[in-house]
């Protein structure tokens, strides 16, 4: 898409609308929260930098679209109403602090939550792109008449645009809506020539061992299975508890995880088949009230605000009733993983974790590539050999599997430091 020569803020936006008129509903949502990833590290160092708000809230907020968009859903109005209400209390404000471009974040994810939300988004995806331009250059938007004469020149709103454009040109060319393209747009969205006015923060591998945590986990846990497994009452509310107790342990060990790429891909694949799982979980009223009151909660540990949206860290209560009932949700929260039996035999035993055969094949210097599996995100080609390594049910399992030629040969904790990946 050639460069364009604008004069103001609404020339600028009237060429956006121009642009996306003929677009799907669906593709200027995606086109929406593109543009609010590309903007989320604004926040985040923003977060960092004053000790203050909670970057999560919008993280949060563009996942959600993101799942919605995979699953070709609107937004509801109640998780809409949810969301913005977290975002409030979490926007900075100018009394208080120099935040143009944070304010600049927190408009466009709200236009990207507006567009996967209504019908017709056309002003909304096209006001997300100038919030973007008045992010960088906020005289546009507050004093428009005392923009300097040169303000579309100055390098900060150049790249800005030029990214925009090519934004424009890489959704446009967009043949479908699926989890491949959807991937493949947001691993160039952190690329020099997409992404923000601040880089992607760099992943952190701060934090506990994934076998630290395979091990902790299961001793709270094993212990909180004894406690329960002899309740003589299966009471709705009952089993609802103990969900929320087991999967709110997973996701206090799992945000732990130092191996900060293994996390990242551990979630979006638990996001991934929770928003696959549709139907009816045959709730009475009683329940879906004490459902909705339970994750709207101020106090709620919950990574979502509602029963309905997809969840990072496990099985949700919905995902486990739509596929059998109370009694699916109570066999998943008392269930003692096979991994746990493995591990008490290996130590009978008294073997290492990892063989000698899949010792050495850990050991190799190898570079895998990202795929769009969910449960299989890295492959690569040893001596005309497909490897693959799965990612298992972590915590209540180790991290991975190594799989080669289909064959399964052996679990393992820690990336081997021999191989390279892409994140």
């Amino acid at each position: 898409m050639p460069n364009q020569d604008f004069k103001s803020l609404d020339q600028f936006e009237k060429f956006v609308v121009k642009t996306i008129r003929p677009w799907s509903d669906e593709k200027r949502t995606v086109l929406a929260t593109a543009m609010a990833e590309r903007w989320l590290p604004v926040y985040e160092v923003f977060s960092e930098k004053n000790n203050w708000g909670n970057p999560a809230t919008f993280r949060d907020a563009v996942e959600t679209v993101w799942s919605c968009v995979l699953s070709h859903q609107k937004l509801t109005a109640q998780d809409l109403k949810i969301h913005n209400e977290r975002m409030h209390k979490n926007t900075p404000h100018m009394d208080d602090f120099d935040c143009e471009e944070e304010l600049a974040l927190c408009a466009i994810v709200s236009d990207a939550m507006d567009c996967c939300h209504r019908d017709n988004n056309l002003g909304f995806a096209a006001q997300a792109m100038s919030n973007g331009v008045s992010g960088v250059a906020p005289v546009l938007y507050y004093e428009p008449e005392e923009a300097p004469a040169n303000v579309f020149r100055q390098r900060k709103v150049v790249n800005e645009i030029e990214k925009q454009l090519k934004l424009l040109e890489v959704v446009g060319n967009m043949k479908q809506i699926d989890q491949q393209q959807i991937e493949a747009l947001r691993q160039k969205l952190m690329t020099p020539e997409l992404r923000g006015p601040i880089a992607p923060r760099p992943k952190s591998q701060k934090g506990s061992t994934n076998k630290a945590i395979f091990e902790r986990y299961r001793k709270t846990s094993e212990n909180e299975i004894k406690r329960t497994a002899a309740l003589k009452t299966r009471a709705n509310t009952i089993v609802f508890s103990l969900w929320g107790s087991r999967y709110v342990r997973r996701k206090h060990f799992i945000e732990k995880v130092g191996d900060v790429i293994a996390r990242d891909a551990l979630v979006k694949k638990n996001l991934t088949h929770d928003a696959a799982v549709q139907g009816d979980p045959g709730w009475d009223w009683m329940l879906s009230f004490t459902l909705r009151v339970s994750y709207a909660h101020a106090e709620a540990e919950y990574d979502v605000k509602s029963p309905q949206e997809p969840h990072r860290y496990g099985p949700s209560f919905r995902q486990l009733c739509i596929e059998g009932g109370l009694a699916r949700a109570w066999e998943w929260t008392h269930h003692r993983p096979e991994a746990w039996d493995e591990e008490d035999r290996r130590k009978e035993q008294d073997l290492t974790y990892t063989p000698p055969e899949l010792g050495k094949l850990l050991t190799r210097n190898l570079s895998w590539q990202t795929t769009s599996d969910v449960d299989h995100p890295w492959t690569t080609e040893a001596s005309g050999e497909t490897w693959r390594v799965r990612l298992n049910d972590f915590p209540d399992d180790l991290m991975y599997t190594l799989i080669i030629n289909d064959a399964i040969v052996g679990k393992f904790h820690e990336w081997p430091k021999s191989w390279q990946r892409e994140a």
